[in-house]
């Protein structure tokens, strides 16, 4: 199923997919980090500097995955409209849109945890 939601958003999945697998290694660092080593607890706000890419740029490469589709439905390209082009290119607008935002909030739910686990403010 999320293969087909792959396959659907088109080409700006790829660079989605590696923001997911890049935010769960640096989120299973941190909270390795953190579990296993209790004196890194308060000195460890790396999170601070790595986490705010995955809550920012996501969103960015969904919303280009956006106008990309939006185009495609249209036909902006070719100028030609068809059933087949508008629910593909409408399907690879929906998909970029939700990945994106969802890697971002994802991100955003960490870094306050995280914070919150260290004793960093979250600023």
């Amino acid at each position: 199923m999320i293969l087909e939601y792959f396959k659907t958003g088109g080409i700006m999945m790829w660079p989605l997919l590696v923001c997911s697998i890049l935010l769960c290694a640096v989120l299973f660092e941190r909270f390795g980090s953190i579990m296993f080593n209790r004196k890194a607890n308060m000195q460890s706000g790396i999170h601070k500097k790595v986490l705010p890419f995955f809550m920012e740029i996501p969103p960015s490469i969904g919303l280009l995955g956006t106008v990309i589709g939006v185009v495609q439905s249209f036909g902006l390209g070719d100028g030609q409209i068809t059933a087949e082009s508008a629910a593909s290119g409408l399907g690879a607008a929906c998909f970029t849109t939700i990945f994106g935002l969802a890697i971002s909030i994802t991100a955003t739910i960490m870094n306050f945890i995280l914070s919150w686990m260290t004793g960093h403010n979250h600023d």
